[in-house]
This record gives structure tokens, sequence and C-alpha cells, in this order.
């Protein structure tokens, strides 16, 4: 539901939501517990939340209006199936939550106002890159269990939340790999082929309003690492088209962190502590919006208004 300002088209938000994005843990290089955040709508550092209570990085987080969760990760010495939860509103410490069924590390994430969903990733036993999804409801405590399979097995899908109330996307990958999966989120079950990326690449974001994903940077097929932003309409299948062009070339990105209107992303490879921005309604270059608190890559990233909530 969208209403007219005057100067452009904004979308109702849900009840009590503030628009609070949350970066937490990553490696800068070595791993952290730290999270912090932001005001999406304004401009401006980041401060500080609170900490996790497993250091690690290449985490993937879910949220609801509410809460968010975090899950698994590369950690010291190893990968692990910790899920933690904090309440988004209120900084703080995390909370165990439960595990996921198994550890590991460079996955993917989704989810909608009520599920929160991790696709893909590598594996410590047997070692080597899954094509599982598994879900939790996020309002509960307790382990993930099977959702289905990924089109393709890989690791380094898309780091951030792409997804309508309904529908919730996985892209790119280490393989390097370019195909856009799609799920629906209510129903489990296998994903389906979207459409592919405008570039092959692993490491990159995503965030996205109801309507609109859009996937930044990440490291390309031939080797080069990108500035690149492309986006999909989530209701129609396709490949992604051209956005504009990210602040600067870099992989291995924060989750990105959306209200209805901006898409926010920070850090990654070569420039930890850059935090840029973009509006969903019109293509063009990023923006710069501040630093974060402690400048790092691969942390997970959240928040209680991104494209999956029920009103964005």
């Amino acid at each position: 539901l969208e209403f007219y300002n005057g100067v452009d088209w904004r979308q109702f938000t849900v009840s009590g939501a503030s628009g609070r994005g949350i970066w937490g843990g990553g490696a800068t290089p070595t791993y952290q517990t730290m999270q912090d955040f932001i005001t999406i709508s304004s401009l401006g550092n980041a401060q500080y939340f609170g900490e996790l209570t497993v250091a690690r990085g290449f985490l993937r987080a879910v949220a609801s209006s509410v809460r968010g969760v975090t899950g698994g990760g590369e950690g010291s010495p190893a990968r692990t199936d910790t899920m933690e939860y904090f309440t988004i509103q209120s900084s703080g410490q995390a909370s165990d939550f439960g595990n996921l069924t198994a550890a590991r590390g460079m996955l993917g994430s989704t989810s909608s106002s009520t599920r929160g969903v991790w696709g893909g990733g590598e594996e410590n036993s047997p070692t080597g890159n899954v094509n599982k999804i598994e879900y939790i409801e996020i309002s509960t405590i307790g382990n993930a269990v099977d959702f289905g399979d990924l089109t393709v097995t890989r690791k380094q899908p898309h780091s951030g939340l792409v997804n309508s109330p309904t529908r919730g996307t996985f892209a790119g990958g280490a393989s390097i790999d370019s195909v856009i999966d799609v799920i629906n989120i209510a129903t489990k079950g296998n994903s389906t082929k979207f459409g592919d990326l405008s570039e092959a690449r692993k490491g990159l974001a995503g965030c996205s309003n109801s309507t609109r994903g859009v996937f930044i940077c990440g490291e390309a097929k031939a080797g080069p690492v990108t500035n690149t932003l492309d986006y999909i309409t989530i209701a129609s299948d396709g490949n992604a088209s051209d956005f504009g062009d990210a602040a600067s070339s870099r992989y291995v990105i924060n989750g990105g962190v959306s209200n209805g209107t901006r898409g926010v992303w920070s850090g990654g490879a070569t420039a930890l502590n850059l935090i840029e921005y973009i509006n969903f309604s019109t293509l063009g270059d990023s923006m710069d919006f501040g630093d974060l608190a402690l400048g790092r890559r691969g942390a997970s990233g959240c928040s209680n208004s991104h494209g999956g909530l029920g009103g964005y």
C-alpha cells in the first residue's frame, strides 16, 4: 500500500517499526562479536548496539519487525551452527536461539515478517558447499529445520535480505555464479530459477523493499572486484538489470539493511568503514551515508523494516 506525499510515492510502514538497521560480527580480519546500528531514514555514522555471544564472520541474519536472528558463520577455530537473537529496537547483548542443522559459513538469508530462511554455504563435515535451505519461526526459540534445496550448490550467495512479503531470493555465489533462485517463504520446498544477475559474481550483498531487490558489488568471474549495482522486480521472474554504480569496488560486503524507500550497505574488503545507500524508486549510483563504528567485512545485516515485512 502506497501514498503520494506531494513529491514521490511512499510505502506505509508497520506500526512501531523505527527503520533501524543492525550489522553484527564480521572480520577485521580477526572475528568480531560487536554489533552496531543506524537509523536508515537519516544519514550519519553507525553507533554501538551490543555484542554477539560468539565471535564470527560470514554469518547471515533474518528479522521480523521486532527481532533479529543471526545464523552460522566462520569462527575460530571452525565454522559454527550458532543462532542468536536480539530485540532490534533495544540495544543489548544477543541471546541463544538454537542451532542450524549443521555448522556452516558463507551462507545466504532471506525472511518474511514471521519466518527466517538460510540457504547455501560451506559446511565442516563433510567439508564442501551445500544446496540446503533451512528455516525458523522468528518469534520462537529453537533449532532450524529443513526447508528444501537450492537449484545450485554454492557458498557466498548474496548476503542480505532480498524479498517481498511472500518471495525470497538467493543470488550469485562462489562457483562463480549468476543464478538467482526464488522460494515462496510461507511454503516449504525447493527453490526454482528466477533468472540471472547482470554479471556472474560472488561476495555480493543485497537488500529490498517489498517490490524491488538490488544487488551490490562482488567479485566477478574474470577476477576483478566490481562496483556493479543491478536490480530485479521480485514479483516477476527475469534477469537483473543495471541500476547504477557503487561508490567503491569491493566484495564480501556486510549484509544489506533497508526500509520501504532506502537500501543501505556497509564494509567489505578494500572499504571496511564505508556505508552507502540507494533509493529504491530511482535508478542511479549509490551515495555516502557515513561510517561504521567498527570497519569490517562479512558481517550480518538486518532491519526491522526490510522488504519481507508485511506492509512494506
